[in-house]
């Protein structure tokens, strides 16, 4: 009945196609390019790391309805509207799940490791793919499938940048239950969305599981850096500031200017409910951060313990450990 009608439903199959390809394609370049910083980061000491890491993080913590409007500022007008703007902001947002999870793991990586590889005779393409790959694997899955959970529920950036042609399940969940209160509609898309998820989740935590090395920690932060290291460590800052700067300085700006004049109107407007005359937000923007900021607390004071006491859990019992490792993941995409 209504599971039928609603995938019989005319343009569906678009809008799943669009979902799948561009969830891909989003956690692949991602991953690719999230790579380098996480190296970066984790194998070297140079000044600005803090700093660097910092400007990778930030963008995660972003309303994505926000910087969708200042990616329609930076991008080109030919890409608005395009599934362009929707990989770019994607990588945008998700670079620091890469950095974050593989950065960790590569940190763990002892040098001895690598330098005995080197000593025996293996080329940099060998040490890669026969000791760092293996190693880093795991972390691979891991932060693969957290950026397709992410990419494949994509809302706020897809509605902003995508255009009408460019939806994803997500957007048309939303596009049935508030436009043609089709609840029931939007409830079927939810529900199979969800299951195939866990199913992503479940299969992304086995190949973990099947994958993970026993490492034991060693010094693995390059304490001294040789030409050629400096000259990648250099490169990937300005490619790094630039990628994640650009997104950032276009909200500064966006928020100085009405139109085409500068003013600080929106910021001194800050304890008013009134936008401009005869438009009202209906609630103090204020009041607004400090009730963000007291659920930020309690939820944050709330995720640590239930969080140490799962992850104590999964690592004391491993039946029930897996249920609860595709459990936790889960939530992320509903």
């Amino acid at each position: 009945g209504d599971i039928s009608s609603v995938l019989q439903s005319p343009g569906l199959g678009r809008v799943v196609w669009f979902t799948v390809w561009q969830a891909v394609v989003s956690t692949v370049v991602t991953v690719v390019v999230g790579c380098v910083p996480a190296y970066v980061i984790a194998r070297h000491r140079f000044r600005g790391r803090r700093l660097m890491l910092a400007l990778i993080t930030v963008p995660f913590m972003l309303p994505t309805v926000v910087v969708g409007a200042a990616f329609l500022a930076v991008l080109p007008d030919r890409w608005h509207n395009t599934a362009i703007a929707v990989l770019a902001a994607h990588v945008f947002f998700n670079i620091a799940v890469v950095v974050r999870i593989v950065g960790g793991m590569w940190a763990t990586l002892p040098t001895d490791l690598t330098g005995a590889a080197r000593t025996l005779g293996a080329s940099q393409r060998q040490v890669f793919l026969t000791v760092v790959l293996p190693v880093l694997r795991p972390a691979l899955f891991a932060a693969s499938s957290v950026v397709f959970l992410f990419t494949f529920t994509s809302y706020g950036v897809v509605r902003v940048l995508g255009g009408v042609r460019n939806a994803t399940i997500e957007v048309e969940v939303a596009r049935r239950a508030t436009l043609l209160g089709d609840v029931r509609g939007a409830a079927v898309l939810s529900v199979l969305q969800v299951l195939f998820l866990a199913v992503v989740v479940w299969q992304s935590a086995r190949w973990q599981r099947r994958s993970s090395i026993a490492v034991t920690p060693g010094r693995a932060v390059h304490s001294t850096i040789s030409r050629q290291r400096r000259s990648l460590v250099r490169c990937t800052n300005v490619i790094v500031a630039l990628m994640m700067g650009v997104p950032l300085l276009a909200l500064v700006v966006n928020s100085l200017r009405v139109g085409s004049e500068w003013t600080i109107s929106a910021w001194s407007g800050l304890g008013r409910t009134e936008v401009r005359p005869g438009v009202s937000l209906g609630t103090e923007p204020l009041l607004a951060i400090g009730t963000s900021l007291r659920y930020c607390l309690v939820a944050t004071l709330l995720s640590l313990i239930v969080g140490m006491a799962t992850a104590l859990t999964v690592g004391v019992s491993r039946r029930v450990g897996r249920t609860l490792d595709v459990g936790v993941t889960l939530p992320l995409g509903t």
